[in-house]
């Protein structure tokens, strides 16, 4: 479902992508997007007014050492789930005003009515990466699915899309 040999498709009768950069690389002319469960990924409690718990859905140590130094910085709870094994995710992300992750857990997280940033460090795109304070006009435009891989983020410009912070954009994902 992806780019990189790890998630390269196997042979089958048909192979569809995901979005339209992984359709683009295997030369596929089928897409289906991702689906969300919404009887599973849907609001449980509304946003705080000002953020206070951060969730990173993030695949490396790398990234929940950034976001550790910088919810130390504006006085944040960090949850992380990277490297535990997590059944009910979404409870997760319900108990979260923010949530970092690309892909798929970004787009579960909106289903939740979360603020998503989108946000990752994975060791084969070589950086870290992401798009960014997610709104509907960004997801609709989007077509890596969130990842953002041309993308590098400072600690300080993570910051500032916290800062931007509206949980009434949480209710228009």
């Amino acid at each position: 479902h992806g780019t990189i040999p790890a998630e390269r498709p196997l042979k089958h009768t048909t192979n569809v992508a995901v979005n339209e950069r992984v359709a683009d690389y295997y030369g596929l002319d089928k897409i289906i997007y991702n689906g969300i469960d919404c009887h599973r990924f849907n609001i449980a409690r509304p946003l705080n007014s000002t953020p206070k718990t951060i969730l990173s859905l993030c695949s490396s140590d790398e990234a929940d050492i950034m976001l550790n130094s910088i919810c130390n910085k504006l006085s944040l709870k960090l949850i992380t789930s990277h490297n535990k094994e997590v059944f009910n995710v979404e409870q997760l992300i319900n108990n979260a005003d923010i949530v970092f992750g690309v892909g798929r857990s970004a787009l579960d997280a909106m289903a939740c009515g979360r603020i998503v940033i989108s946000y990752d460090c994975r060791s084969y795109l070589h950086s870290n990466h992401g798009v960014g304070y997610l709104t509907p006009d960004i997801v609709t435009s989007n077509k890596d699915n969130l990842v953002g891989k041309d993308n590098t983020w400072t600690e300080e410009q993570l910051i500032e899309q916290i800062k931007l912070y509206n949980p009434e954009d949480g209710l228009k994902n």
